[in-house]
């Protein structure tokens, strides 16, 4: 996390880790399979969660804060 930056995470939820980068891509991938702009990039839902979860691994979890809960 940002420098001094202390985030007091409510019960059942926690930081993202590097190996969470399936899970995370996974989850995107299904909030965005019915959004018509991802559509019209990826030309079908199913293109989505590969993509979805590199950003994840490489983007996502090293450089931004992600929680998961459950």
């Amino acid at each position: 996390m940002g420098a001094g930056l202390d985030v007091r995470l409510p019960e059942g939820v926690r930081a993202g880790v590097a190996q969470d980068w399936r899970q995370i891509g996974g989850i995107t991938a299904e909030a965005f399979a019915e959004d018509p702009v991802n559509l019209w990039i990826f030309g079908k839902a199913e293109a989505m969660p590969p993509v979805f979860s590199a950003l994840a691994r490489s983007v996502y979890l090293p450089r931004g804060i992600c929680h998961v809960a459950g």
